[in-house]
């Protein structure tokens, strides 16, 4: 039922739910993480604004990237990152979606120079940036939200550019 935002949604949280006990118990999802991964993105792909499916279809990508190397690689691959970008940028007012996303982002980049290239060139640094600026009286958001630039600058270095560009220092400090 691809139609059916309230089943996407349903079906975004059992694959969340399961990816999250499986990293837990430490169970490969290595065979079922590219199509766990192809499902959450086609849902969000088809339910843009639904804030909803765009917030699970977050945390599940979030908990396939921490659930292994090979999972984290499947979200990348089917091109999760730019899914996540878009879904915080289509919806900067709604905190849900905006620490789901950045939690993601986080997840994926971290451990991974690669990884850490890839989230900035898909607009990751702009945003966490947005998310921090909207939310900034959120203090959840504001830890996942230093701790993701955190991530990003510690894989490469290089990405310090882009955050001070962004005005990412000044949003630190005011958090």
């Amino acid at each position: 039922h691809p139609a059916a935002d309230d089943v996407q949604r349903s079906g975004l949280c059992a694959l969340q739910r399961l990816a999250v006990r499986s990293a837990r118990a430490r169970v490969g999802l290595a065979a079922v993480a590219a199509s766990a991964a192809g499902h959450a993105l086609a849902a969000m792909r088809v339910h843009p604004a639904s804030a909803e499916v765009q917030e699970h279809g977050c945390a599940t990508l979030s908990a396939l990237a921490c659930a292994g190397s090979a999972p984290r690689d499947s979200v990348a691959e089917a091109g999760g990152m730019s899914a996540i970008v878009s879904a915080m940028l289509a919806h900067p007012m709604e905190a849900r979606i905006q620490g789901q996303g950045v939690a993601a982002l986080q997840n994926m980049a971290c451990g991974s120079a690669e990884l850490a290239d890839a989230a900035v060139e898909v607009g990751a640094v702009e945003a966490i940036l947005v998310a921090l600026r909207t939310h900034s009286r959120d203090a959840r958001l504001a830890a996942l939200g230093c701790t993701a630039l955190q991530g990003l600058v510690t894989e490469s270095p290089r990405h310090a550019e882009r955050v001070a560009a962004g005005g990412g220092i000044e949003v630190v400090l005011r958090m």
